[in-house]
């Protein structure tokens, strides 16, 4: 049984070292690195420093595009949007919002230079974490009648594969054209990223909602040049229960990963996780596994109490739950 965390908030090198063996001593068996262009920018030998002390450690080395764009999932904001304006989406109502398009030539430039950073010290996998299109309630926006993208790149492109104008309210040919847009998107990158040595892991939403996140699952996974795919049905932050939520999501990826000959990766929740429910951490990976799951990852390492904004109710019982269930798990 692979187990992995993940591990941001902390550019310590020499302090990571001891949360890393300690990872190790529990029974992981790699380690996620949140790769924001914050560290591109500022850390990156800092990165590649701490992805090298993962190695000797033992761990293997995934590394997340962490909200870069503002098209991946993450706590992080964006210098690419910043300098970029033109670049962002445009929702129907001709609003410009903070996530770039998924057409951007510049930005796919941008993105390859962050995997060669990547992948300049012997990482293992580049993990996609959460790719998707501009999703109003992200965003504070509960208009459900809003979506992205119709920039005039967008509508050009349009106009030419169906010959008609983008409409203003969305159709089945919008749909299809922002489905058709992310997997050209991630049959480009995936490839680059493979060409320079790295496994390509994929992890889609738990909802797939056509409309808004338009990210055609089973297309992507289909791509010869990715490796793992999977999803993170977290449970807590969105109401639901492990049978009800874990469950279905974890099949449907076993489904697909089957169909396609794919690793799945499955990611259980271990932030804000409220008082009282922790034992269900260690349900969710009973249910993963008793499916057949065999590679599961929690989000984050000691239960992301660094960060106050994802910070458990009692930090400390999540953690004992957590390393009780790397222990035992990991020895299966």
């Amino acid at each position: 049984m692979k187990m992995g965390m993940s591990y941001f908030g902390n550019r310590y090198v020499e302090c990571a070292r001891n949360h890393l063996k300690s990872m190790k001593e529990m029974g992981a068996s790699y380690v996620v690195f949140t790769f924001s262009e914050n560290d591109f920018f500022y850390y990156e030998r800092t990165m590649q420093e701490l992805f090298d002390v993962a190695h000797q450690i033992g761990l293997e080395v995934w590394v997340d595009p962490w909200a870069i764009g503002g098209i991946f999932g993450g706590e992080a904001f964006s210098k690419f949007l910043l300098d970029n304006p033109n670049e962002w989406q445009m929702r129907n109502d001709n609003v410009r919002v903070p996530h770039v398009c998924l057409n951007s030539i510049k930005f796919k430039e941008f993105l390859k230079k962050v995997v060669d950073s990547i992948a300049s010290s012997n990482t293992d996998y580049i993990f996609w974490d959460e790719p998707h299109w501009y999703i109003p309630q992200w965003d504070g926006v509960s208009d459900d009648s809003l979506w992205a993208c119709r920039c005039e790149r967008c509508k050009g492109l349009f106009r030419k594969k169906y010959g008609y104008d983008m409409p203003v309210n969305i159709n089945d040919d919008i749909v299809d054209f922002k489905k058709d847009t992310a997997f050209s998107f991630f049959e480009e990158m995936s490839k680059y990223a493979k060409g320079k040595g790295l496994k390509n892991a994929v992890c889609f939403l738990p909802i797939e909602n056509e409309k808004n996140i338009s990210v055609p699952y089973e297309k992507v996974a289909s791509l010869s040049t990715v490796d793992v795919i999977g999803s993170d049905p977290y449970w807590y932050i969105f109401g639901k229960s492990v049978q009800d939520f874990v469950k279905p999501v974890t099949e449907r990826m076993l489904e697909i990963g089957k169909k396609y000959s794919k690793e799945v990766q499955m990611w259980f929740q271990g932030y804000k996780v409220p008082n009282g429910r922790e034992e269900e951490m260690r349900k969710a990976v009973d249910t993963m596994y008793k499916l057949g799951v065999r590679n599961v990852a929690v989000w984050a390492y000691n239960g992301a109490t660094q960060m106050s904004s994802l910070r458990s109710d009692n930090p400390r019982k999540v953690n004992e739950v957590l390393e009780k269930i790397f222990n035992e798990f990991s020895a299966l």
